[in-house]
């Protein structure tokens, strides 16, 4: 059994400022390649060469005052040497600790209708890649996932899309890739899938968007 703490934001106190912490527990099952992680109050199984679902943690920061955050977990390994990368603590959009959409109410929408995603800046982490907390599978399937969720966001939005101007951007992911250190041949590979699928999606936009119209006339 493995005990630690997750780091959460500063507190400011009168004279001095702490780090909120929450407590956690990891058990370590050699024979599947598995753990079993206890976070918060909540136990989740992460076997090995795999993601977590998104897990909210909550941090204290006084008297009957708390904040929480989302993270994903990574196992690496087992043995020889134990490997668990955590994601850096996003903020939770079903309970955002600050405003980081306008409306100020957006963000939970989302969240209501599409589960948890990342709302850092920048969640693709090269840095891990760089420094070996993560493999290139785990770097590009976080990329993937990163990508899934934007998209999830487009098709939300477009179901309700009625008329006017709609603009969404997608973050240039692949260019990330780039500048993290990958082979150059999974780079490129990387690239034309993302390129290949954003086609089709803005062919599948294109074809939906004229159905659409089509049915609209007909009504009229």
């Amino acid at each position: 059994m493995i005990n630690t703490q997750v780091f959460g934001p500063n507190i400011t106190k009168l004279m001095s400022r702490e780090i909120a912490m929450t407590d956690m527990a990891i058990k370590i099952f050699h024979d599947n390649k598995r753990v079993e992680i206890n976070l918060d109050g909540k136990k989740i199984t992460v076997n090995n060469g795999q993601w977590s679902e998104w897990i909210e943690i909550k941090f204290k920061l006084g008297m009957m005052k708390t904040t929480s955050g989302i993270v994903k977990f990574y196992l690496n390994r087992i043995e020889p040497d134990f490997e668990l990368y955590m994601t850096a603590v996003q903020v939770n959009p079903k309970d955002p600790a600050f405003v980081i959409s306008s409306p100020d109410d957006y963000i939970k929408e989302l969240a209501d209708n599409l589960g948890c995603f990342y709302t850092q800046g920048m969640p693709e982490d090269t840095k891990a890649l760089e420094e070996g907390r993560i493999d290139e599978e785990a770097f590009i399937t976080m990329c993937d996932e990163v990508i899934y969720e934007q998209e999830k966001m487009l098709w939300h939005e477009f179901n309700k899309f009625k008329d006017g101007c709609w603009l969404q951007l997608f973050f240039p992911l692949t260019g990330y890739s780039i500048f993290s250190g990958l082979p150059e041949t999974l780079c490129t590979l990387f690239i034309i899938k993302n390129m290949l699928k954003n086609m089709v999606m803005l062919l599948m936009i294109i074809i939906a968007g004229w159905i659409r119209s089509w049915r609209s006339n007909r009504t009229d």
